[in-house]
């Protein structure tokens, strides 16, 4: 047994090139990689079945055809059809299988401190993000389109859908999206999953209107029109409040 990839000859391009610089660089002897006894390719024929039912258990998402995405059940919470929400969750999945996008807002920050030393455990009470411009805000993110990966939809232990999870295409950049309902709502919205950024998407009434009238059309405007949507949180805006917030304290020092 050995682990591949190893160096057991000068055969091929990145061992030869490394000959003359080290000419005992082999991992392994030819006779070992090669002999009868070894296992090697076995082993690693083995590790890539391995490797990819890890991935599949990880990202909880599995290819159908049509490149539908579906959830596999590895004993992982199931949405619950009459949740609310799950209908417009899947519609929104649907569409982005579809559209391979998803429209980002813009994203503005202000921070609105008071005439006092600021602490940085109290300085997110201060920020206001906003998708559009207001006076005295900074504009941290213009309005841009997501290259999505895939998507997977993370549901809390009861069954209730708590969020999209979108990934990008070429950063791997994780967007947690969350559905708002366009009513008061009596029990408190599953928290968010842990994600580098996060965007609310609020839903109206034309939308629970369409959803039976015309779902294809709903679906490619919630994913590809920046209507109602809004950054809770995005790395940028906490680097924008560390640096606000480092200048409070200076001036209050």
């Amino acid at each position: 047994m050995h682990c591949l990839p190893a160096y057991h000859d000068h055969k091929t391009t990145v061992a030869g090139d490394g000959r003359a610089l080290w000419p005992r660089r082999m991992e392994v002897t030819d006779e070992v990689f090669e002999g009868p006894q070894s296992i090697v390719f076995d082993e690693a024929e083995n590790r890539m079945h391995t490797i990819k039912a890890v991935m599949a258990a990880t990202l909880a998402i599995t290819l159908m055809g049509g490149g539908h995405v579906s959830r596999p059940d590895f004993g992982m919470p199931q949405p619950d059809p009459a949740h609310p929400l799950t209908e417009f969750y899947c519609l929104l999945q649907r569409a982005l299988d579809r559209e391979g996008v998803f429209a980002l807002p813009a994203l503005y920050a202000q921070f609105r401190a008071p005439a006092r030393r600021i602490y940085a455990d109290e300085a997110a009470d201060f920020l206001t993000l906003s998708p559009d411009e207001e006076a005295g805000s900074a504009r941290l993110l213009a309005p841009a389109q997501l290259q999505l990966l895939y998507s997977s939809l993370h549901v809390m232990p009861d069954g209730a859908p708590a969020a999209l999870l979108l990934t990008e295409e070429c950063t791997r950049t994780v967007y947690a999206v969350q559905l708002l309902p366009p009513f008061v709502w009596e029990d408190p919205l599953p928290p968010l999953p842990d994600a580098p950024a996060a965007l609310s998407l609020t839903l109206t009434m034309r939308d629970v209107e369409e959803i039976d009238a015309c779902p294809a059309a709903l679906g490619h405007r919630l994913a590809c029109d920046k209507a109602g949507k809004r950054w809770l949180h995005h790395p940028r805006a906490e680097t924008y409040l560390s640096e606000r917030v480092a200048l409070f304290q200076r001036l209050y020092r």
